[in-house]
């Protein structure tokens, strides 16, 4: 599960010696695991404030749905289509 984004802003604007608390306190208080606190803090060293915004998930190459055969078909029939002077939009194909 994700950590919200207003722990993870938590996260960064913590110091243990101004808040005068331990890391094992503060992380038992959000409610979040010493190794998160730690990854959290990590992500912002390396990517400063952006950091706090996790990565997006989603796949970087996502399957393609069509084949490339299937797509040859479909520019030869919108050719055909326009050049017999017929509408060769999406629904006609």
């Amino acid at each position: 599960m994700a950590i919200p984004l207003h722990k993870r802003r938590k996260v960064a604007d913590f110091d243990p010696v101004r808040d005068g608390k331990t890391v094992t306190q503060f992380c038992k208080e959000l409610g979040i695991s010493r190794q998160t606190y730690h990854n959290i803090k990590n992500r912002i060293a390396q990517k400063g404030r952006a950091g706090i915004v996790p990565d997006s998930t989603a796949p970087k190459n996502p399957v393609k749905k069509f084949h490339e055969a299937d797509k040859i078909a479909v520019v030869h029939a919108r050719q055909e289509l326009m050049e017999q002077g017929l509408d060769y939009g999406p629904w006609s194909i």
